[in-house]
């Protein structure tokens, strides 16, 4: 008898298990979806709100970035060959 009164206790404990972790994985997920749109809405009330009345770069930017521009040329670079041994040869010869 003893057993049989194990075994009840056992399955009690396991089903209230089961229903408590049930509830507390609907209550988590319902808090995430909640935390979801709140994170949502204030991103985007942020990103609307945002002023946008920003000055342009300065002269010394501006100077920069055409320098930078003027360096990066689109053509496809050229590599040294490289020798069977692992060295590089020069393309004058």
């Amino acid at each position: 008898m003893l057993y049989m009164e194990t075994a009840i206790i056992a399955l009690i404990i396991v089903l209230t298990g089961y229903i408590t972790h049930r509830s507390l994985s609907t209550k988590i997920e319902d808090g995430l979806k909640e935390l979801d749109a709140r994170l949502a809405l204030a991103i985007t009330q942020l990103v609307e709100n945002l002023p946008l009345d920003m000055e342009g770069p300065n002269p010394f930017q501006v100077m920069i970035m055409e320098l930078v521009k003027s360096k990066i040329s689109l053509e496809p670079k050229s590599y040294p060959d490289q020798a069977t041994d692992g060295k590089f040869i020069s393309n004058n010869q």
